[in-house]
């Protein structure tokens, strides 16, 4: 069986799954409510069935995708935050909706933002939690709205999921707490909301190309000044504007 293989039941009608291979698989069950509540963000009908077909061990890419980050995040349970989670969750549930589901007519779409108070609530509560083990369900609860919703109104309003504006947000304020030389790179993982430091370490690679250490204010004694200062400016400059 190829990897990314994958098998579509409806429990309306059909009472029973098969798993599709004894180890190494991943079970998603999406209830109708969220199937609906996507179907609408997505400018779509409420859905009427799924169009099962041949949907019994297909070869679906996005799945086999899924399927690989979902294996990262159990290999490396550092990452595996709530908000990781969710977005997993609900780009399954998009991809099914788009798939395999007959939902009628499809409408425009409207571009919904937070308004200015969601979005100061929503800032507030998950800059207390940097280290994303809230539920993402419970953010949108205090935004009055619902996950599906909430995610896609922060994505107009702050240009980045949660998970990744929470993500930025580390990065930030470990550049601040790094200004101080007395503190170890371990506890500023965990003050700046990291799992680790050698998450931190990854997480300042990817977004700045650069160590946590290469921002320290004695970094100035192991590079020249006139060298170092400019390329750290750039570095948090660059930091800066992705978090506007």
């Amino acid at each position: 069986m190829n990897k990314g293989t994958t098998s579509i039941f409806d429990l309306r009608r059909c009472r029973y799954t098969t798993e599709i291979s004894p180890f190494r698989f991943v079970h998603f069950k999406f209830p109708r409510p969220f199937l609906n509540s996507i179907a609408e963000q997505e400018g779509r009908d409420a859905l009427d069935h799924i169009d099962l077909g041949d949907a019994l061990r297909i070869e679906d890419p996005i799945f086999a995708a899924l399927g690989d980050l979902m294996e990262t995040v159990f290999l490396h349970t550092e990452r595996a935050t709530s908000f990781l989670i969710d977005d997993v969750s609900i780009a399954a549930v998009c991809h099914v909706v788009d798939r395999y589901c007959s939902t009628g007519r499809r409408h425009r779409r409207k571009s919904e933002c937070l308004s200015a108070v969601q979005m100061r609530r929503a800032s507030e509560i998950l800059d207390e939690n940097l280290p994303g083990t809230i539920p993402l369900s419970k953010v949108a609860s205090e935004c009055n709205l619902p996950p599906a919703s909430f995610r896609k109104a922060f994505k107009e309003s702050f240009g980045a999921l949660p998970s990744a504006w929470l993500e930025r947000r580390r990065i930030d304020r470990a550049m601040k707490l790094l200004q101080d030389d007395a503190l170890d790179s371990r506890a500023i993982a965990m003050m700046a909301g990291f799992r680790s430091c050698p998450e931190m370490k990854r997480v300042f690679a990817k977004h700045l190309g650069q160590q946590p250490g290469w921002f320290r204010p004695s970094a100035f004694s192991r590079h020249r000044a006139d060298d170092a200062a400019p390329q750290q400016a750039k570095a948090a400059a660059a930091h800066r504007n992705r978090l506007n």
